[in-house]
């Protein structure tokens, strides 16, 4: 067996938004990015060090990576959602060329159409968060330096930065029972013994290279709450908690130091 080590990156962003997997036309945001979305934030820092190609980069990610996961540090605030109306001149050049011939023939109808498909528009729902630990268990031969390269998470405006990062060695073992603070899967016949938590639907570390197979449900450990703010303005907040979960048969539990507390991640 492989030797491991956890990776672990504390991160501090004004916001950021990652899509529930079945949300539809408005961005419903999860609490917390999603194992693949973590597994893509890996896989960029990878990309930036050592300059490799989709293809090899995918194959490496596959290979490397058993675990990511992600935990609250602050309480977090989801005030409202925000439109975001972008232009896409740079992946959408045939549509643009086709917008600039309109525009000089003065060709209002194509104008407008091109215009339309140059841009989209998206209700998108923030969370509002100061920082977020994230952890990711992988080979030994894995330098932690290369974290520092991560600079959003999520879509492409969720801009976070790096403000300390940790390499740590792992123990690997198989239990029924674990406590946690990091999100952790739903199997069949599993209980969340103790802790306040959500179920949410979030696609595992295998769909970023995959791009196939469906959502899973996890348990993210959180009490989430509705605060009224000025004026009677109401808002949604989730606050980190622990959680102990119990599953009906053993599964991998990967174990280690932040300091000097024991954290575990599950995975399934």
């Amino acid at each position: 067996m492989a030797e491991l080590v956890a990776l672990i990156a504390k991160l501090r962003g004004p916001s950021f938004s990652v899509k529930q997997p079945e949300a539809f036309q408005i961005g419903v945001t999860l609490p917390l990015p999603q194992p693949s979305t973590l597994a893509g934030a890996l896989a960029y820092c990878i990309a930036v060090r050592e300059g490799l190609k989709q293809e090899e980069l995918a194959t490496r990610i596959q290979t490397i990576l058993k675990v990511s996961r992600a935990c609250f540090l602050t309480e977090v605030a989801v005030p409202s959602s925000i439109v975001l109306k972008r232009f896409r001149a740079l992946d959408k050049v045939s549509d643009y060329r086709a917008f600039e011939d309109a525009y000089r023939r003065f060709d209002y109808e194509v104008i407008f159409d091109r215009l339309e498909k140059l841009t989209d528009a998206l209700y998108r729902e923030y969370v509002f968060t100061c920082e977020l630990l994230c952890v990711w268990i992988v080979d030994k031969d894995i330098s932690g330096d290369l974290l520092w390269s991560i600079n959003h998470l999520g879509d492409t405006e969720s801009l976070c930065s790096v403000i300390e990062i940790d390499r740590v060695p792992v123990n690997e073992e198989k239990t029924n029972e674990v406590k946690t603070r990091f999100q952790a899967p739903i199997i069949e016949l599993t209980t969340v013994k103790s802790g306040a938590y959500k179920i949410v639907k979030m696609y595992n570390e295998s769909f970023w290279y995959q791009r196939k197979g469906e959502p899973l449900t996890y348990a993210i450990p959180c009490e989430e709450k509705i605060e009224r703010g000025a004026k009677g303005f109401r808002y949604r907040v989730y606050r980190p908690t622990e959680i102990t979960i119990l599953y009906d048969r053993p599964v991998n539990v990967y174990s280690f130091k932040i300091g000097e507390r024991e954290e575990s991640l599950v995975g399934v």
